[in-house]
């Protein structure tokens, strides 16, 4: 497990990568929040939580690649609020859960898609970023 706040602030951390092989089951709330230089985020397919504001702030996040097969299930509330950067990302298929909020804030966010045979059951308040 990444910890709740183990990354947070570190202003210049530009970019996450895991082995594919990784063991990583979940990523903390607000592990990487504040983390204003981080664009690339590479999420293996062992990591099944991503926790509350994970992503919050990280305004020059632009690319989200989740591995194939993975076994994500819930995307907590505001995990990505405030990614600025953020244009689009495809949603493993196995997502049941969107937390409230999940993407406000991403003015930028112009395309979510969801895996085939998508497993979506539920979609918190406020999760799509507002137009303008």
């Amino acid at each position: 497990e990444i910890e709740e706040w183990c990354f947070f602030g570190c202003e210049a951390l530009r970019a996450v990568t895991f082995e594919s092989e990784s063991r990583l089951r979940t990523i903390g709330y607000r592990a990487f929040f504040g983390c204003s230089s981080l664009g690339f985020m590479f999420i293996p397919r062992s990591v099944g939580v991503l926790g509350g504001e994970c992503f919050y702030g990280c305004r020059s996040l632009s690319a989200v690649v989740f591995e194939s097969d993975s076994q994500l299930t819930e995307i907590g509330p505001s995990a990505f609020s405030c990614c600025l950067s953020l244009e689009s990302i495809c949603l493993p298929r196995g997502v049941g859960v969107l937390g409230r909020e999940c993407f406000s804030g991403c003015r930028s966010l112009s395309r979510i898609t969801f895996g085939p045979g998508s497993q979506l059951t539920g979609i918190g308040q406020g999760v799509f970023p507002e137009g303008d």
